[in-house]
């Protein structure tokens, strides 16, 4: 009797550990899937609240030249957990965002996807580094022409090496792209990729080394 009681607990002791386990295995996951939902969350908010109050300066008909990262601070259009560091002396500021990527603030030309000679300056960039794969995914495949971001005039996704060339692609009513490390959509009617990025295509460009796919978003 006592044997077989005591075989009982070791069983019923294994039981409970292996429930533990699974509890332990699921809570993680949980909580990873948590924290990545955040992190999303935190970006979108991020740009909205920069889109919000850079924008005001286009719709007031001022010009985005000399806009920069300090520039924004200057203007309180920054969310304060992005500024990393800031140099008044030197005129220079650091942005950070939440995958400890840089963030970076660019003029740019509304006809163009350059901003060289003969550049308008009436449109920017928000540039966001460092991104990893299901970030790219889920930020690709935002609605971002929705009515709070009405002032956008195209983003696009995909790995580091193409940043240069998704900038290049963004342009008033541009016709989109989507090829193996670039997705680029706009919010005009000429666009051949739709916003939002459908699955398919955005999972194609976000094949990313790592952390190391970039987003860039055209505003005026």
């Amino acid at each position: 009797m006592k044997n077989n009681q005591n075989g009982r607990s070791m069983i019923e002791m294994l039981g409970v550990l292996a429930i533990i386990g699974v509890l332990s295995v699921g809570g993680l996951a949980g909580y990873a899937k948590m924290m990545a939902q955040y992190r999303i969350n935190t970006t979108l908010q991020q740009i909205q609240i920069m889109t919000s109050k850079l924008s005001v300066q286009g719709s007031n008909g001022g010009s985005y030249e000399g806009l920069s990262a300090y520039t924004a601070y200057r203007l309180g259009a920054l969310p304060s957990e992005i500024v990393e560091s800031v140099d008044t002396s030197a005129k220079t500021a650091t942005l950070s965002n939440i995958y400890a990527g840089a963030v970076k603030l660019e003029p740019a030309s509304v006809l163009s996807g350059t901003c060289g000679e003969g550049c308008d300056y009436q449109a920017y960039t928000i540039t966001y580094t460092n991104l990893p794969e299901e970030a790219c995914l889920a930020l690709g495949g935002s609605t971002w022409n929705s009515a709070q971001n009405s002032s956008m005039i195209g983003f696009g996704v995909g790995s580091a090496d193409n940043e240069n060339n998704i900038k290049s692609e963004l342009s008033q009513d541009c016709e989109g792209k989507a090829e193996a490390g670039i997705a680029v959509a706009c919010s005009g009617s000429k666009s051949k990729v739709t916003v939002p990025i459908d699955l398919d295509t955005v999972t194609d460009a976000c094949t990313c080394d790592g952390s190391d796919c970039v987003m860039v978003l055209k505003f005026f």
